[in-house]
This record gives structure tokens, C-alpha cells and sequence, in this order.
């Protein structure tokens, strides 16, 4: 998404260096000569707002924050430092806050396109992309040309299902623009929905060439290349449906499986002569529903067979594939043992690491720092009590002993561990 721009501040040489690094995502020298420029002007807000954006591309997002409302201190009525307030809202996953700060910067200036579009992809950010098309229609009356609103439009359209209008737009954008890597990436995107993996990949390959630090692209990319994998696409074209949906109607869905499934549970008692098909069926689900909560590193397992994929994972995209793959082995091992000796303590242990995938996956869905550690400090107990019920189990067959009381409170725990993730999950911890 392309930010938006800030009106000149006090002339200086400083600030209009400045200006030019941000905008060669020299971040930190761009810093150092607002600072500088800072010194001869102290009431510039917007130099003040600048300094907060640099301070958010460099990881520093709390502080960039009070940076950003220090410059609306300086002046309320400044466009740019509302909309840079907004953006490093935007990049902490503070979706509200976010939206009061685009609010009022639209109040100060109702007819402007860029700020328009990015009120869109805050809209996007909520998975409002009906909202999300108002804004960049009313956007689109100003500038017809505007890339922000271009953009989230395009992005709005391809998660309601039109995606032959999104390419459409995309195409008309990139005979403008044809090194507009964003662009590209969302025509990848669009592919990807209708489930063409060789065009993903192209499109995204060349978004990459032309941004190899596009992170849209590379995630993308990545998906794309999960395709690859038969099942495991069907399980990515899952998702992406799933992801496009609001956090509400997930929640729907998955209380609408458990009732579904115990609806044919019954369903299999009643009508005998239906029990192996809708085993079959609930086997089926069961399988794909647990690839649904552990897709990425499951993927990412995968992708590292891959010459292409082994190149763009992250170190922590490894490091959380070695952990859920350990897991998982540890799981398909216990439950060979059960099958083969029959003990309880090995039912036991094949449910406990299968589970512990979970919050694995979770502690690598919440941004590095506090939120992740505490997630790790989540999955260590998790790991501990599982442990604990094994050896329950294994010392006193008949009752579980301590063991019973183990995975009682694991269960919980287990619980727990997806509520506090859903919450940390949106947080964004200072770098």
C-alpha cells in the first residue's frame, strides 16, 4: 500500500533529504535527518510524523505511536499526522484505533482519495470489503487514478468472489504502472482463488523480481507453491476462503461442524447400515479439519523439499516446521505403538502430541517479542503437563494416578491457549 504523503514542512535541507530516503526506505537515516531538521524547527508536525513512520518501519511501533500523537499535539488540524497515526495503528494490528485516526483525518480533508484508500484497507483489515468498495468508489470520484484506492479495490473484489472484475482492474493498472509489484502480486491472488497454481506462481515470481521485499508477494508465493502439493491445495484454497471471512462467521462455522458431526453421529446409530460411510466421511473431516489449523508449517515441512520454497522460508518459518513436524512424528509414532501393544499410556501420548501442534502453530502466529514469548511459555506448559499424563498413564495403567488430573487440566489449558491466541494474535509488540 502505497502511504500517504505528508505536505512540505519548515524549509530545510534536512527535511527534504529526509523525504528522499523515506522514500528509498532508508528508514534510519531518513530518521537522523528529520531529527536534525527538528532542531531548527520544533513545531513541525509534520517532520514529527515523518519521524514516527520512520521510527514503525524500524520495528520501534510504540513508540513510533507516541511520536505520531505528539505531532498531532503540535497540530490538531495536520492531515499527515492523522494519517500517519492511523497507518502505525494499522502496522499494530489496532484495527479501531486505526479507524478513529483515518476518521478524523477524512474529517479534516473529506475529499481526499489517498486517505480515502486507505480508510478502504483498514475496511479490508476488518473483512468489511463491501465497505471497503463504498470508500474506493467515493475515492475513485477524486482520483480516478489513485493507488491506494486501486489497490483496495482490487483486494476488496477478490475476497467477495469477484475475481473477473479484479483482474480486469488489474490489468487496466499495470498498462499504467507496469512495475507496480502490488499490483502483480494481487493478479497472483486472484489466480490463486480460482485455483490456477502455474499462473500464481508466474505472477508472483515477477512481483518479486520487481520487490524482492514485498511481503505480499512472498507470502503468496508461498502459498502458491503449497498447491503443489494435491491435498494440501485443496487445504490452501480452504483457507483462503476461511481468511477472507470475518472473525464472527469463523466462529459460526466451526460451532456449526460440531453440531454437524454430532448430527451424523446419531445419524450412525440410528441407521446401522450408514455407519461406514459417514465414519468414512467423519475420518475424512476429522483429517482435514486438523490440516486446517496446522496448513502453514505443514506447507512449510513440505516447501523445504522444495529448491524454490527452501529459499524464501524464514528462519522462523524452519524453526516452527521443526517443531510441529517433531510433533506430529512423535504423535504418528504413539499411535503405531497403541495399534501394535494396545497400552493406554501410547493413546495417550499420540493425543498429546498431536495436540501440542496447536499451540505450537500459535506461538508462531503472534509477533516476535512478548506476545511469542508468552505463547512459548504456553506450549512449554502444555508440553510439561502432556508429559506429566504420559507417565501417569504408563505407571499406573488402570487409573492414570496423577495422570488423569494431568490431562484434565491440559485440556483447559488447551482451551485457554486459543483464546489467548486469538487475542494476541492481533497484537503487534515493539521491536
Amino acid at each position: 500500500m502505497k502511504e500517504v504523503e505528508g505536505d512540505l514542512g519548515g524549509e530545510s535541507s534536512a527535511f527534504r533529504r529526509g523525504q528522499m530516503l523515506y522514500q528509498a526506505q532508508h528508514y534510519k537515516e531518513a530518521q537522523h535527518q528529520f531529527a536534525e531538521h527538528m532542531k531548527e524547527f520544533p513545531d513541525d508536525a509534520v517532520c514529527m510524523a515523518y519521524l514516527g513512520l520512520c521510527l514503525a518501519r524500524q520495528g520501534r511501533k510504540k513508540t513510533a505511536t507516541d511520536v505520531a500523537q505528539q505531532a498531532i499535539k503540535l497540530d490538531p488540524e495536520c492531515v499527515f499526522a492523522h494519517t500517519s497515526l492511523a497507518t502505525i495503528f494499522r502496522m499494530r494490528r489496532m484495527v479501531a484505533e486505526a479507524r478513529t485516526a483515518v476518521r478524523e483525518a477524512l474529517r479534516l480533508d473529506p475529499g481526499r482519495s489517498d486517505i480515502l484508500g486507505l480508510s478502504a484497507f483498514i475496511s479490508c483489515d476488518q473483512k468489511k470489503w463491501a465497505e471497503a468498495l463504498d470508500l474506493t468508489a467515493q475515492g475513485l470520484t477524486f482520483d480516478p487514478r489513485d493507488e491506494n484506492c486501486l489497490h483496495a479495490r482490487c483486494w476488496a473484489l477478490i475476497n467477495s468472489g469477484r475475481v473477473d472484475e479484479a483482474r480486469g482492474l488489474l490489468l487496466g493498472i499495470l498498462e499504467d504502472s507496469p512495475e507496480d509489484a502490488d499490483a502483480v502480486s494481487f493478479l497472483g491472488y486472484a489466480a490463486l482463488r480460482q485455483g490456477k497454481r502455474e499462473e500464481a506462481l508466474e505472477a508472483f515470481s515477477q512481483a518479486l523480481r520487481r520487490d524482492p521485499e514485498n511481503e505480499l508477494a512472498r507470502d503468496g508465493f508461498l502459498d502458491a507453491l503449497r498447491m503443489r502439493y494435491p491435498f494440501y491445495g485443496l487445504i490452501v484454497r480452504y483457507l483462503l476462503w476461511l481468511s477472507s471471512l470475518p472473525n464472527n462467521i469463523r466462529w459460526m462455522l466451526l460451532v456449526a461442524e460440531h453440531f454437524t458431526e454430532k448430527f451424523l453421529r446419531e445419524l450412525a446409530d440410528r441407521h446401522p447400515r450408514l455407519r461406514p460411510l459417514i465414519g468414512g466421511l467423519l475420518f475424512m473431516w476429522s483429517i482435514f479439519s486438523y490440516l486446517s489449523f496446522v496448513a502453514r508449517p505443514v506447507g512449510n515441512t513440505l516447501l523445504r523439499l522444495s529448491k524454490y520454497g527452501r529459499k524464501i522460508l524464514r528462519a522462523d518459518e524452519v524453526s516452527e516446521s521443526n517443531f510441529v513436524a517433531g510433533s506430529i512424528l512423535l504423535g504418528l509414532s504413539s499411535w503405531g505403538m497403541y495399534h501394535t501393544q494396545g497400552r493406554v499410556w501410547q493413546l495417550v501420548g499420540c493425543i498429546i502430541y498431536f495436540t501440542m501442534v496447536i499451540p505450537l502453530t500459535n506461538m508462531y502466529s503472534c509477533q516476535a517479542g512478548w506476545p511469542r514469548k508468552l505463547m512459548a511459555g504456553f506450549a512449554l506448559t502444555l508440553f510439561t503437563l502432556g508429559n506429566l499424563a504420559i507417565w501417569g498413564f504408563y505407571d499406573s495403567p488402570l487409573t492414570g494416578g496423577s495422570g488423569a488430573d494431568c490431562i484434565r487440566i491440559y485440556g483447559l489449558l488447551l482451551m485457554a491457549n486459543q483464546i489467548v491466541a486469538s487475542q494476541l494474535e492481533k497484537v503487534q509488540s515493539e521491536g
